[in-house]
């Protein structure tokens, strides 16, 4: 059969309207005539996970919607070369205002009209998206947020406290002495700032009900010390703990 042959068998064939059985049949008829009619597996889910990381930059971002502004840091895994990024949603009073006195935010814990249940109040997302008054940590311990020994002072584990303190441990500076004022200057700050810094990113699965539930969603950044001597390895019975990737677990 020459070439020209055969393309006109494949385009009769796909063009044809005869009495085919799968004529009037809908698309999920037709995907489950692939299958035997038996229960499928359900989608294993992956263990949470631990990658070093070098973050990649900062940047100020809107949802979807156009209702929600949060700041999302990109990193690259040292493990798997793959990019991933944190997402940190501080109060809107933050947004609106990067210097405002977290004693002006409400203690008001609104109600989840979906779950019913209590949501953080602004002051409560502040001290876990922005800044907080720490614990004081027992001398020389190994703390997640600070590549540093504990002297024994309170250092306070905000998320963005947090990669700041990383990064100024680690010898970052930035160029300018201004402070930020809006929303966007302060992402810019950070990713002047933050960028190449090293940390480990620990990731989990997003869990719930939805289309991405296993999927890996980054929870936190800790230091490497930390995650060596503190992280608990991950424990199939229970769920716990994290695969430290560069320790081959």
């Amino acid at each position: 059969m020459t070439f020209e042959e055969t393309a006109g068998t494949a385009e009769a064939i796909e063009t044809s309207t005869g009495d085919s059985p799968d004529v009037g049949q809908t698309m999920g008829d037709t995907i489950g005539s692939l299958f035997p009619d038996t229960p499928a597996p359900d989608r294993p889910v992956p263990a949470p996970q631990a990658h070093r990381a070098r973050i990649t930059g900062v940047t100020a971002e809107t949802s979807k919607e156009g209702e929600t502004r949060f700041l999302k840091v990109s990193y690259q895994s040292l493990e798997t070369a793959a990019d991933d990024s944190l997402m940190i949603f501080p109060p809107q009073a933050y947004v609106d205002n990067p210097l405002i006195d977290a004693s002006a935010l409400s203690t008001e814990t609104p109600v989840n009209p979906n779950t019913g249940r209590n949501q953080m109040s602004d002051r409560q997302k502040y001290a876990n998206s922005v800044r907080n008054s720490g614990k004081v940590a027992k001398e020389g311990s190994i703390i997640g947020h600070s590549t540093l020994p504990s002297d024994g002072t309170a250092l306070g584990d905000g998320t963005i406290e947090t990669i700041a303190r990383f990064a100024k441990e680690q010898g970052h500076t930035v160029s300018t002495a201004t402070t930020p004022r809006t929303f966007d200057q302060l992402a810019a700050y950070l990713n002047q700032l933050v960028t190449g810094t090293e940390v480990v990113a620990l990731l989990r699965p997003q869990g719930g009900d939805g289309e991405f539930a296993d999927r890996l969603r980054t929870q936190r950044f800790v230091s490497q010390e930390f995650a060596e001597n503190v992280l608990k390895t991950y424990n199939p019975q229970n769920g716990r703990g994290y695969r430290r990737l560069w320790m081959n677990e």
